[in-house]
C-alpha cells in the first residue's frame, strides 16, 4: 500500500480538512483573544441600552 498522497484523493481531502480545521481554530482564538474584550463590553453596553435602567425593556426601542 502506498502513502503517496497524489494516489489517494481521500487522504489528500483528510488531510487538508484536518490542516484547515486546525488553522481556522488558531485563528479564531487569536481574534477572539485580541477583540474579545471589546465584544464584551459592546455586547454589555447594547443590554444596557435594551434593558435601560429598570428591568423593564424600553418599549420605544422596540416601535421603531
Amino acid at each position: 500500500m502506498s502513502t503517496d498522497l497524489s494516489e489517494s484523493p481521500v487522504l489528500l481531502f483528510v488531510v487538508g480538512a484536518v490542516l484547515g480545521s486546525m488553522v481556522g481554530l488558531v485563528i479564531g482564538s487569536l481574534l477572539t483573544f485580541w477583540l474579545g474584550q471589546d465584544a464584551v463590553r459592546a455586547m454589555q453596553q447594547g443590554l444596557r441600552r435594551v434593558n435601560g435602567n429598570g428591568d423593564n425593556p424600553r418599549a420605544d426601542l422596540f416601535m421603531q
